[in-house]
Parts: structure tokens; sequence; C-alpha cells
């Protein structure tokens, strides 16, 4: 006689034994108990990544402080478990970078939450050139994938204070060699001109550094 399995033995990775219409999925954290339903919602997916050891691909910019300069910065490989990636739908992986909100920054007028904020873009993009090149969102085409999000264009150009100045961030008093941004991660699907958006799914720092060279490189959170 076979065994005969009951979900009094199949617990997930937070001791839940699970409901009626749950099906067990694997993910970063262990193994959890969804609702069969929702198997290919965006929101269940998990983001892992993967990093280069160094420093690889040279910045374009020669505003300002860049100019003449040498800076270097890392693209990430992102990897997406339980994304099904269906005919006829469009998947993106969308970008925010975390901005303190009013009070928390230099003499700003308008109320504004702290929080991670996607970058406007096109008509409605506020930001100068060449900030306004920065990709906001990429296509996702494989469920293993490198992504170059542009990370020198989240520096100062300002010859006072300059990299590794956040870009929209006061010039340090005195000198530093090193900065730390932080950046979240969710997905888009678009199917037949309607668009979904998930949680944030993943969330990185970004480090800018002098210390051996001008480099960029992502970090875990």
């Amino acid at each position: 006689m076979g065994k005969k399995y009951t979900t009094d033995f199949l617990e997930d990775a937070k001791e839940s034994t699970g409901s009626a219409n749950q099906v067990l999925i694997s993910t970063t954290a262990g193994i959890d108990w969804v609702d069969a339903s929702t198997l290919t919602s965006i929101n269940h997916v998990d983001i892992w990544f993967q990093f280069p050891g160094i420093a690889q691909t040279a910045s374009t910019r020669s505003d300002g402080w860049f100019s003449g300069k040498t800076v270097r910065y890392s693209q990430f490989q992102a990897n997406f478990d339980n994304l099904v990636l269906e005919s006829g739908s469009t998947y993106k992986l969308i970008l925010e970078r975390y901005k303190k909100g009013q009070g928390d920054t230099y003499g700003r007028t308008t109320i504004r939450e702290s929080g991670y904020k996607r970058q406007l873009t096109g008509a409605g993009s506020f930001a100068a050139t060449p900030y306004n090149a920065r990709p906001v969102e990429i296509e996702i085409t494989s469920l293993s994938q490198n992504f170059n999000f542009r990370p020198d264009l989240y520096y100062s150009s300002s010859t006072i204070g300059g990299f590794p100045r956040p870009a929209g961030f006061n010039a340090p008093v005195g000198g530093r060699k090193s900065s730390r941004q932080y950046f979240a991660f969710r997905i888009s699907k678009t199917t037949g001109g309607v668009t979904e958006v998930s949680n944030v799914l993943a969330k990185l720092q970004l480090i800018g550094d002098t210390s051996d060279g001008n480099r960029i490189v992502w970090k875990p959170y």
C-alpha cells in the first residue's frame, strides 16, 4: 500500500499546514502555502541576485565632475523564481530609489513622504539631463538575465562635493570616499493593454566609492 500524506505533516516555513485550495511552493526562505488560484501572480515571484566581482562597465558620462574621469560600475544578474513568462504578456523589472520625505531633506516646501519612488518618464518627467536618461524599467526576457540600470546616473555631476555624492543630495561637509543608496524592485505584467504591478519583491544597495578608483557596485540589501 502506498503512503498517505496529510497536511498534518506538510508544514511550510511558518509552521502552517495550509488550508483548502492551497498548494506548497518553494521560495528563497523555504516553502510556503499559497492559494492555487494565485500561482501565476507576479506578487509570488522571488528575485535573487548575482553580482560580478568587480565594476566592469565604463560610464559614458562627461558632464560636470565626470568630464575626463574614469568611472566604472557593475551590472547585476536577476534570477526569477515562480515567474512564468506567458505568451501575449510583457514583463518588466522596475527600479525605485529610496527618498527621504519633507523635513528630512534640505529646504523642501512640498509635502513628500519617505519611501521608494519611481522616477517619472516621458512628458511627466521633471528630471534634467542626463538624469532623464535613467532606465526606470527593463523588459524581462529570461528567467536569468543581466540588467544595466545605469547606476552611474544616480550620482551628482557637481564639481563641489562630486562623486560619490548621490544626485539630489546636499554636498557633504568635507570630503568623503563612499556613499550608499537603497533601491527596490517590482515586476509589471502587461496583457492586452492592462498593466499589473507587483508589490516590492527585492531590494539592493548601491555603493559609490573612491578608495580604489571611482567605482559603483551593487550589494545585497
